[in-house]
């Protein structure tokens, strides 16, 4: 599958995330549900267009030689540092208000013991897999050290942690620089989207 489908694909299935999510706001008062999803889809609508341009770009003949890595250097850019960076921000942002908006839910009273701004993602997946609201805690685990990595660490995987997706899977080694082909972030970005998503459709 070519990258700009399989983006393509990513954001049809966050569209329906977010039709979803919508209809399920109109069954409560108050309730917003959708904006990390919409944020996401923001995020997926530049990636696009900006994709769709590099690989469009022409190069001198003196140029091909270094083509393809350049042209993957620019695209892990904006897989890597926008898209998956900015969707586990907004996710991690939003997290904790949208389970505060469902009382009944030893998470969200937890998160108002500590308060919503000194929880950190690692403790609400892990208060929401222990009450099983959340799934795939390794996939979790596994994104949550990869954006710290790669904010923090330039990328340099300070634990060594098998890859939770198979179809495009990215090597943590501690030590090393995770590693991946191009839609080995598109598909952690879609894994981990689909699973927020999940959680927060059967909160009630």
């Amino acid at each position: 599958m070519e990258v700009i489908e399989y983006l393509n694909q990513i954001r049809g299935t966050v569209k329906k995330h977010i039709g979803k999510l919508k209809s399920k706001e109109e069954k409560y008062t108050n309730k917003k549900l959708a904006k990390p999803f919409e944020d996401i889809s923001n995020k997926i609508n530049i990636a696009i267009p900006l994709t769709t341009q590099v690989l469009k770009t022409q190069f001198t003949s003196s140029e091909t030689t270094n083509l393809i890595s350049i042209r993957k250097q620019i695209l892990k850019t904006i897989y890597r540092d926008f898209l998956f960076i900015a969707t586990m921000s907004s996710i991690e942002y939003h997290f904790a208000k949208i389970l505060l908006q469902f009382p009944k839910y030893n998470t969200a009273k937890e998160i108002r013991k500590n308060g919503v701004r000194k929880v950190a993602l690692k403790e609400l997946v892990d208060w929401s897999y222990d009450e099983r609201l959340l799934s795939n805690f390794d996939l979790w685990d596994f994104a949550r050290c990869a954006r710290n990595d790669i904010v923090h660490q330039n990328a340099i995987a300070r634990h060594t942690k098998p890859s939770p997706i198979t179809d495009f899977p990215i090597d943590m080694n501690q030590g090393q620089g995770l590693s991946g082909n191009l839609r080995s972030l598109l598909s952690l970005t879609k894994a981990v989207e689909d699973s927020f998503f999940q959680m927060v459709l059967k909160l009630k």
